[in-house]
């Protein structure tokens, strides 16, 4: 018998539902933008998404994310999975 835990990401920023978003097995980083009801396209700031990390015993990272070229396709590599607990920010336009 397989079983999945249930895993927990965060996001937040300029997405239509902010919220911790619990998934089982492995997500992306546009995975769970679209999960947060994605981005609002006229405020949001696709080319520096951030992606905070933490894991134990380790300092916190952060990554910038070009959601543009995950959508656009020319570099999927930036639509990576996400650790348990990574929190996914999208900037807003001021």
């Amino acid at each position: 018998i397989k079983t999945f835990a249930s895993y927990i990401v965060f996001i937040g920023g300029d997405v239509k539902e902010p919220s911790a978003i619990k998934y089982d097995g492995k997500i992306t980083v546009l995975q769970a933008i679209s999960m947060a009801g994605g981005y609002y396209p006229k405020t949001a700031i696709l080319d520096d998404v951030l992606v905070i990390r933490r894991e134990p015993g380790k300092p916190a990272r952060a990554f910038s994310v070009d959601l543009t070229k995950i959508l656009d396709g020319s570099d999927l590599s930036q639509d990576f999975y996400l650790y348990q607990f990574d929190t996914v920010y999208v900037k807003a336009k001021e």
